[in-house]
Parts: C-alpha cells; structure tokens; sequence
C-alpha cells in the first residue's frame, strides 16, 4: 500500500509538474501548498432573494426563440397526467386547469385596471404639483426646464441602466414576443417598476409622450407574471408555464392594457387580435372580453369610488364623450381633406422619425464605445429633448397674448375653460385673465383634448403654436431612452 501511494504521490507530481511554481527541480517542488477547505453551505439573505428575483436573464445576443407548436408525445402525455390524475376530475369531469385558467384571467383584468389607475393618479399628481409651481410667474421658466431635465435624467437614466426594454412605448416588445421571439429582460419585474415610474416622470415633466403604449406593455408583463414569470415556483399551477399558456396570457394582458387606457373593452381585444397576436383562437376571444371588460370596470371603480359611482361613464384614462347627434352631413366635405392632410402628415412623420432613428444608430456606433459613456449618452439625449419641448413653448406661451376670463363672449362660443381653474394658468396675465397656450401646456394632454371636442373656444393661433411644437417634439423625445407612447400625443396634435 506504501509502494501505490508513492506512485500515486509521483503520478500527482507528474500531473502538476507543467504548472508554474511546480516544475521539476524548482526550489520549492517539495513544499506543499495549503488546501483551503470549501466555504460551509449558507442560505441566501432577504436582499439577495430580492436580486434573484429581479435579476434579468442575459445571453450574448438578447434574443431567443419560443416554442409554440403543440404536441403530444409520450413523454409529455405522461408528464401532464402526474398533474391532472384521473381521480381527481371529481368536479363535472374538469380538472381544474379550466377553472384556473379563467380565474387568472379575472385577475389579469382586475390587475391591469389597478395598475392604469395608480399610473394616471401619479402621472397627475406630478402634472399638479409642476402646474401649480411653474405656471403662474413666467420667472420660474428657468426652474421649471431644470425641473424637467431632473425627470427625464431619473427616467432615462433608471431605464438605461437598469431595464433597457422600458424605453419607447414597449408595444413592439410584446409584438414579438407575441410572434415566437423571446426578448431577454423585456418581461422582468425590474422592467416593469422601471416603466411604471419612468413613464410617469416621463409624462408628467411635459414630453410628448403619452402612457397608453406603455400600459400595453405593463399589462402584457402583468399575464407574464401571472403565469409564471417570476420566479417563485409555488405562485401559480405548473400547466400554466408553457410558452402557449404565457402566449395566450400576454395576448390578453395587452388587450387589457389598451382597454384600460381608452376605456374601450372591445376596442382592447380588437386590437390583441389584429396588431399584436399572430396566434388566436375562438376561446381566447372570450377571455379576452372578459378580461378587458374587469379591466375598465377595475380601472372605472377605482378612478371614481365604488360608492360613489352611479353610472358607467368616463371611465379609461382618456374618454372621449359621446359623439353629437346634430352634426350636419356638410361636414363631409371637410372631413375629406382632413383626411388628406392626417395621411399626409402621418407619412412625414414616419419618414422624418425613421432618418431621426438612422442618425441616432449611427452616432452611437462610432461614438459610445464603453456602456457609462453609452449611459451618460442616452441621458443627455433625453434631458436634452424634454428641456427644448419645455423651453419651446414657455418661449411661445411667453409672447403669446392672455384672454380675459369670461364665460360666453356673446357670439355663442365657449369660454368656460377659462373659469376652470384645473386648467387654465395666469403666466404672467393679470388676475382677470389667463394665458391660452399655457394653459394648453401645463394641463394634463387628456383634459386638453376633452375641452377642444368639446367646443371650448380657442384662438386659431395657440392651436397652431401648440400643434405644430408638439409635432416636433414628438419627433424629438420618442426614440430616446425615455418609457412613453404615441397614441395620446398623436391625438393631441390632431
């Protein structure tokens, strides 16, 4: 036994002997190196618990494919028998994978209506507090262009560097994901927080965004979760984390989404099924107005108070009214060119966005080589475009004249607005009047549009200033690393 271990000693030293430090005829070929004995086991704490929840999942490219073909193989026939035995279908003959999977479905709408709600009350809030504290002295328009810079630098910057696919409206994200390409960190709850709160500082320090696109992405993460998205692996049934079940669950998340924003349950599914799913069937069309439906009344309940409410009106974060049965058919005639022009201006944005987008690309390839340089780049970029759109029209809203506050002017058009004092801003007027296009800024984008269908009596001039700098920034802000829309401020600038 002596003579193997020697000749075991000697294989080992042979073994080792390439190895620097340990070459034969060295001086310290006889000194053994002390063994560090391995750490004992420990349990994780709370705050790395915490970090592998919100961890993204990282590969080289970003990208990877999902599997949405059905099939039933042995192997997988008996893998879902150990789940569904056959002596528990005790109820009807259902297992309760029906159950469930409607059940999952209720609260994907309950969930997404809460979430629209806590969104459009924070996003007030901010558009309150910078309303009441800028828009009365035109000498705080330095503070307030600082004040904006400040939010669009915490929102581009949490997003750059903590969830990347929180940027722009995220509609694309879910698109593909819908499509069979799975986008790493795009469904994280980091990616989530990240675009909850970067699209409110992002709305609410006055860029031309809006938060109805993002809301399709945070209810499309919200069915993710639902279905297992996040890891915890006792959250939900283990049918329900196949790519098909988190496919159909994502595809009803986006309809509840859109449906909670524009108050518009089939509108939600009508728009799951043509724009972002390319995999639907007959059973999911009823979920998915189930859903949307529990979303706006969610989002409904919420917004106005369950005692309170007493009819089913304005509900969404942007509700339109009923349309005017007294509309004369020679409208027509100018709702042709109306036409026209949108078109015609929808192209150019387009076009104008997409060589915007080229440049963008282009200066990052040959100028952001290290990720903090990339950071501080991206950052800039968004407080830079916030800061012009602020500065933009508190420059125009400045020169602008003020109009006196006054109900009805005598010739029968509409001056309520600017007794309303939710709305309508001094900015420099006297105390019997109000400033026009500063009023049309500082007000939250949804309140402008209600008061311009509903008649509110305008200046030809401010709805060009405010349409046309809304126009251009927009051009601006969207594409940047900032979380926001391009539903809410399209409508605003039609």
């Amino acid at each position: 036994s002596q003579a193997m271990a020697s000749s075991n000693n000697e294989d080992r030293e042979t073994f080792y002997s390439p190895l620097p430090g340990n070459r034969a005829g060295s001086d310290d070929e006889d000194e053994a190196e002390p063994v560090t004995p391995p750490p004992p086991p420990r349990f994780p704490t709370t705050l790395e618990l915490v970090r592998s929840v919100l961890r993204e999942e990282s590969t080289e490219d970003g990208f990877g494919s999902l599997n949405y073909d059905p099939f039933t193989s042995d192997a997988s026939l008996s893998e879902a028998r150990k789940y569904t035995p056959a002596k528990k279908r005790i109820l009807l003959g259902y297992s309760g994978r029906t159950f469930w999977r409607w059940s999952i479905t209720a609260c994907l709408g309950i969930v997404t209506g809460c979430v629209a709600v806590a969104l459009s009350q924070l996003t007030n809030a901010i558009v309150a507090h910078r309303r009441s504290r800028f828009g009365t002295d035109p000498s705080t328009m330095r503070s307030c262009v600082l004040f904006d810079c400040l939010l669009a630098c915490l929102a581009a910057g949490a997003t750059t560097l903590l969830a990347p696919g929180a940027a722009g409206s995220g509609i694309p994200v879910v698109k593909a994901y819908l499509n069979g390409v799975r986008v790493r960190g795009c469904l994280s709850p980091k990616c989530f927080l990240v675009k909850f709160f970067g699209t409110a500082m992002a709305v609410g320090a006055g860029a031309s965004l809006g938060p109805e696109g993002p809301l399709v992405h945070l209810g499309a993460m919200a069915g993710s979760f639902l279905t297992g998205g996040v890891r915890l692996r006792q959250t939900m049934p283990s049918f329900f984390r196949t790519d098909i079940d988190r496919r159909d669950f994502l595809s009803l998340g986006s309809a509840c989404g859109f449906a909670a924003a524009f108050g518009a349950p089939v509108g939600g599914v009508l728009f799951a099924l043509e724009e972002a799913s390319s995999f639907w069937d007959d059973k999911l069309l009823w979920r998915g107005l189930v859903a949307s439906s529990l979303a706006v009344f969610a989002a409904l309940a919420l917004d106005h108070g369950i005692i309170g409410l007493t009819k089913l009106s304005h509900y969404g974060l942007i509700s339109l009214g009923g349309s005017d049965p007294n509309v004369s058919v020679e409208l027509l005639v100018l709702a042709i060119p109306a036409g026209l022009v949108g078109g015609i201006l929808g192209g150019f944005f387009v076009r104008a966005w997409a060589l915007l987008e080229r440049i963008r690309r282009l200066i990052a390839e040959r100028s952001y080589s290290s990720r903090p340089w990339r950071v501080a780049a991206r950052t800039a970029e968004a407080a830079f475009g916030v800061g012009i759109t602020t500065l933009a029209f508190l420059a125009v809203a400045k020169t602008t004249g003020c109009v006196q506050i006054h109900e009805d002017d005598g010739e029968g058009r509409n001056h309520a607005w600017t007794t309303d004092d939710s709305f309508a801003v001094r900015f420099g007027c006297d105390h019997d009047e109000v400033n026009e296009l500063a009023s049309l800024w500082f007000a939250p984008r949804e309140n402008v549009i209600k008061k311009i269908l509903a008649g509110g009596a305008f200046s030809a001039s401010s709805l060009f200033y405010c349409g046309c700098l809304a126009f251009a920034t927009l051009l601006l802000v969207f594409g940047t690393a900032l979380p926001g829309g391009l539903f809410l401020p399209l409508i605003y600038f039609s």
